[in-house]
């Protein structure tokens, strides 16, 4: 961090300089200013080739704080700031056929104070919602061919696929695969019931692929998660439902490129943001 002062109106007003210059998850940049309690100018730039990401899907990736009024506060993003991607939920059981519904994805900017974005040369991305697990089915005895999880959000890190669901009859769901951070990963495949009946695939993350093939022992098939879309931020897809008619998981939402929490927004340029109510190129909630 470096600090000058700078002469604005005739006041001296002190300039706090912030560089992020690796990679890092849940940048703060009320708390890496020092927490100044008087108002000031604040810029940060993230260098090229850095990933600001999160933790986790509740926690921004990138976080202004609350500054005092006054304070002049411009963010440049040369490299990328990502929100986490949502898990996938798992395939539905013996005891619990329903296929369970994708985590959200994560926010990656949220603003406390008004600010300026210049995001000409970087990327802004909410994380990708989870893919639905897919619905359990079959007929054997009082078990049922396990659904398929679903796929995780793209994101950083992006989310984990969902766990397959157990059956009585040996044959459980196969698991969602994780994502990436430009990808969603792919749902599981509905396992077949060895009396004919078959499960639902789990539906694919967030900008990923749809679930394999359904069930090969099911006379109608599970329906498969449909393609997500080639880029992040995406809605997870819904798991599929299986041929006795047991529903899949619904995919996560994705998270926003920037939730301004009812502050100020001015964008100097937009750039590439994709996320939540994305619309025109860009989003915000």
């Amino acid at each position: 961090m470096g600090q000058v002062v700078s002469v604005l109106g005739g006041r001296k007003t002190p300039v706090i300089n912030l560089v992020i210059s690796s990679n890092t998850n849940n940048y703060n940049v009320f708390a890496a200013a020092g927490s100044p309690s008087f108002p000031a100018i604040v810029n940060v730039t993230i260098n090229g080739g850095v990933t600001v990401g999160s933790a986790s899907t509740g926690t921004p990736a990138f976080a202004t704080g609350t500054f005092t009024t006054g304070t002049q506060l411009t963010v440049i993003n040369n490299g990328r700031i990502q929100g986490r991607g949502g898990n996938g939920g798992a395939g539905g059981t013996t005891s619990s056929p329903g296929g369970k519904n994708g985590g959200g994805g994560g926010d990656a900017i949220s603003l406390g104070y008004t600010t300026t974005i210049n995001n000409a040369s970087g990327q802004i991305w909410g994380g990708g919602g989870g893919g639905g697990g897919g619905g359990a089915g079959g007929f054997c005895g009082v078990g049922n061919a396990g659904g398929g999880g679903g796929g995780g959000g793209a994101g950083s890190p992006a989310g984990s696929g969902g766990s397959g669901g157990f059956s009585l009859c040996g044959l459980g769901g196969g698991s969602g695969s994780g994502g990436t951070s430009t990808t969603g990963g792919g749902g599981g495949n509905g396992s077949p019931d060895i009396s004919g009946g078959g499960s639902g695939d789990g539906g694919g993350g967030g900008a990923g692929s749809g679930g394999g093939a359904p069930g090969a022992a099911c006379p109608s098939g599970g329906a498969g998660g449909s393609s997500g879309g080639s880029g992040p931020g995406l809605n997870g897809i819904n798991g599929g439902a299986s041929c006795t008619g047991v529903g899949g998981g619904s995919g996560g939402g994705a998270g926003p490129s920037v939730r301004t929490n009812g502050n100020g927004l001015i964008w100097a340029a937009i750039g590439d943001i994709r996320g939540l109510n994305t619309s025109g190129g860009g989003s915000v909630a």
